[in-house]
This record gives structure tokens, C-alpha cells and sequence, in this order.
């Protein structure tokens, strides 16, 4: 989905991380009420009221570099994923060409590896990218179900997945200490079924690509009655959070912990609710679509418009994307209609309660997040994406 213009008058001046929340009196600089109680092991975090309380966490105003909009530079086509090393070495993957770039900590191109194709080293679908450390990258290749290790512009090998799981195609989102993999399904390659409910995919680790593990099991595609075409799909994010993982679904206030043997340590619940889709919803959503496609749309994209008129309805996601870092903190990527990308993300710390909000100077989809930079894929007014690099400042 192409992103499009957007209300960029809206977008603050000033770039920070400001709690979102004012408290229950309407008392500004009250922070909201926290209830932590244990249940059998599991500590359940209640964040209520609002504040209005300024922290001090901070995105750089400028990127530290930007990549994709300059004469000469990379011309991606559809970046969904990335990695910063270690040493800052950046790893991008492009969906659309096939490619994965390796980027040094200026923003530079080192090398590219990949390209379309079934042979040694080709990648047919692209789902995931990891860095693993100086030049050494994994690629998850959906299309032909495998994994390929590079190392610099060496192809070193392909593991074989298809036998990990028959109904989603799996990538790699960590490297474990013990050297294992955690592996999730790509929200690509899903698979539908015809009745309405909340499909569940199993979490894995493996060490070899042939035997796995599970983790956990946990909702992650809302699926809906066959035929309805109804824009407004939920779905849940299994995120690498800290040393554990982190899960949480759009149409509910909450965040679960989980250590890496699939143990519930902390539950955290927020006061939102869901808001129903109304008119004006879909009158949005319907100039979006017109706009992304342009002036020539022919009768079958106006029969999928109407088709997705008479499906459209129910409630609003309560955000679009799940990230975790390494300090074990949840990031939720704001939902606004028909837009692929957020400008705002709201963060829950690890122990539960309510960090923040953070605002980019652009709307951004986010790659990685490390304790101190963040990785992200911009898009500008011509539809033409750059991946940028922020600092991410935390005063002491």
C-alpha cells in the first residue's frame, strides 16, 4: 500500500517524548494511576488516568543520515525490513527488488547481496533481514522457503523451512545467547480461512532451520467471513523485548511479557477502547484509495472499492505496529486509515507503566530500535522511500 499525503500542519515542532495522557481531575502534571498486583507469578500492571507529564527521552531533529531521496542513491521499492548492527552497520531489506543492502554508519552502500531468483544466493520473496554481527547477514526468502547466511557478498549457505510450519511462512526476528533462533510468522504470509475469528501461529526457536521448538502459541490475524472485504483487519505482533518477548493485538489495551521458554512474566492493560468506524471514516478511506491509484482506475478497482464499501465497519485498530528494544520496552506505532506509516509511537516500559509517546519529524516505519538509534523507511510526497537513521537521546 503506497502511503499518502497527509496533514503535515499537524505534526508538532518540537520532537520528543511527551505522555499522551492527562489525569482523571484534569489536573495537568499529575502522572496516571498505577496498580501492579501479582497473580500467580505474574505481575499485572493497570495504567489508569492521565498525565500530562514531559519525560526526556528525545528523537534527533535530523537524521543522522537518510538515504533513498539523494542523486545517486539506492532507488528502493518496497523496504518492509532492517537491522542495525553492533557497530552501527545498517542491513536493509527490499521487498520489492529483492535485494538486501549493507549500509556502513555513515548511510553509505557497502554491498548488496540478493537479487531475484531460485538459485544459490537469489531471493524470490523477501520477509526478513538480520544482522548478526560485523558483515554477516540471514535472510528469510518466503518464496522459496528458505534461509540464506551471507557474509559480505558471499553467499555461505541456504537452510531449507518448510517443514517448520505448513500455514505461515517463518523468519528470523533474533539471535538468541545460546545461538538459536526466535523466529515468528511474516505478517506477508498469513494464512486466511473462511470462518470469523482469531487465528493462531505458534512462536519458534531453532538452532538449524530443521527442528524447532515452540514458545508459545498467540492470536495474530484476525480473520474474517469469507468474502468480506472490509478494510479494517486487527492483528497482533510477537516482538523480541529485552531478554524475553513481547506480544501484543490492535483491538485491546494490552501488553504481555514473556520470558524465552514462553512464560507470562507481566501483563500491562491501559484505559482506550476501540472507537467505532463511522461515515467519515470511510469517506477517508475512500480518497486515500482514489488517491493512491490516481485518475485512471479502471472498473475492477472500483468494483474492490465497492466491494469494500459494503464491507466496511466494526472498530478502529488501536495501533498499527508492535516493536520492542532492548531495554525490554513495547513501542506501538500509531493506526491512522489507509496510512502504512505513523509519525507517533506510544511506549511501555518494561515493568508495565506508561513511558510516553515519541514524534518523528516524519512519518516513519520503523525497523529497529537499538538503546540508542532508531532505524526507520521515510516516504515523500512522490512515493519514493528513504531509510533513515535517528539518534535516540535518553538523558540521565
Amino acid at each position: 500500500m503506497a502511503p499518502i499525503e497527509r496533514d503535515r500542519w499537524l505534526v508538532p515542532l518540537v520532537f520528543g517524548v511527551v505522555l499522551p495522557l492527562a489525569s482523571c481531575s484534569g489536573e495537568a502534571g499529575v502522572g496516571p494511576r498505577v496498580t501492579t498486583r501479582d497473580s500467580a507469578g505474574i505481575g499485572i500492571v493497570a495504567n489508569s488516568g492521565v498525565a500530562a507529564v514531559s519525560v526526556s527521552w528525545s528523537v534527533s531533529p535530523e537524521p543522522i543520515f537518510r538515504i533513498g531521496w539523494g542523486e545517486g542513491d539506492p532507488q528502493f521499492q518496497n523496504v518492509q525490513s532492517g537491522g542495525i548492527g553492533t557497530d552501527r552497520t545498517v542491513v536493509v531489506g527490499d521487498m520489492g527488488s529483492g535485494l538486501v543492502y549493507i549500509l556502513d554508519a555513515g548511510g553509505s552502500v557497502v554491498t548488496t547481496v540478493g537479487g531475484p531468483g531460485e538459485g544459490p544466493g537469489e531471493i524470490a520473496r523477501l520477509e526478513t533481514v538480520l544482522a548478526l554481527g560485523g558483515d554477516s547477514i540471514l535472510v528469510a526468502d518466503g518464496g522459496n522457503r528458505r534461509v540464506a547466511l551471507f557474509e559480505g557478498e558471499r553467499h555461505l549457505s541456504d537452510r531449507r523451512f518448510e517443514n517448520i510450519y505448513a500455514e505461515a511462512t517463518y523468519g528470523p526476528i533474533a539471535r538468541l545467547a545460546d545461538g538459536s533462533f526466535l523466529l515468528t510468522p511474516s505478517a506477508f504470509a498469513l494464512r486466511m480461512e473462511e470462518t470469523e475469528h482469531w487465528k493462531s501461529y505458534p512462536v519458534l526457536t531453532t538452532e538449524d532451520f530443521l527442528a524447532v521448538d515452540t514458545v508459545s502459541v498467540v492470536p495474530l490475524l484476525q480473520v474474517l467471513e469469507s468474502g468480506d472485504w472490509n478494510p479494517l483487519r486487527h492483528l497482533g505482533g510477537v516482538v523480541r523485548a529485552g531478554g524475553g518477548i513481547a506480544y501484543a493485538r490492535s483491538d485491546r489495551a494490552e501488553a504481555t511479557w514473556m520470558d524465552l521458554e514462553g512464560r507470562v512474566t507481566r501483563i500491562a492493560r491501559w484505559d482506550e477502547t476501540p472507537r467505532v468506524a463511522t461515515e467519515q471514516d470511510w469517506n477517508r478511506f475512500e480518497e486515500a484509495y482514489r488517491e493512491r491509484l490516481g485518475e485512471d482506475i479502471s472498473e475492477r478497482q472500483e468494483e474492490n472499492l465497492r466491494n469494500r464499501r459494503e464491507g466496511f465497519g466494526g472498530t478502529l485498530p488501536l495501533f498499527r505496529f508492535v516493536h520492542g528494544d532492548p531495554s525490554g520496552n513495547v513501542w506501538l506505532g500509531e493506526y491512522r486509515l489507509a496510512d502504512p506509516t505513523a509519525s507517533v509511537y506510544r511506549i511501555i516500559s518494561s515493568s508495565g507503566e506508561w513511558l510516553g509517546s515519541i514524534t518523528f519529524p516524519r512519518d516513519i516505519l520503523i525497523l529497529d530500535i537499538t538503546d540508542t538509534h532508531v532505524l526507520g523507511v521515510e516516504t515523500n510526497e512522490l512515493d519514493v522511500q528513504a531509510v533513515a537513521l535517528y539518534e535516540l537521546v535518553k538523558p540521565e
